[in-house]
């Protein structure tokens, strides 16, 4: 008999935090299908890297758990942002997105730049 391989992706855990509905407002990413997310972090990220992200809301108790991949990455190239890696959520999260969106209802009148755009 012979033996069957096959190929394991390492996925990651990734935690991440809004503290306040700014920072909130400058790591989302609406325009990304099932919605997005910048992640700083110095860690190199190829491509299409799986990842699981670990999100908690403000001061919300209970956090999600939510695979991703990542869509793109900021290196040190662009010195007035900080490095990092645009994640795509593969998981559609609905609860969550209408969350994200009721808290940026509030900011959504910010003219300011953020972190993606």
């Amino acid at each position: 008999m012979g033996s069957a391989l096959r190929a394991v992706e390492h996925v990651e855990r990734l935690r991440w935090q809004a503290l306040n509905r700014e920072a909130l407002f400058q790591t989302y990413m609406p325009f990304v299908e099932n919605g997005g997310f910048f992640i700083a972090t110095d860690k190199d990220y190829s491509l299409g890297h799986p990842v699981q992200l670990i999100v908690t809301l403000l001061d919300e108790p209970e956090t999600a758990a939510l695979s991703a991949r990542v869509i793109w990455s900021a290196g040190y190239q662009v010195l007035q942002y900080p490095r990092g890696i645009g994640i795509q959520l593969i998981d559609e999260n609905t609860v969550l997105i209408n969350k994200i969106e009721a808290y940026l209802a509030a900011v959504a009148s910010l003219h300011t730049a953020t972190f993606t755009l």
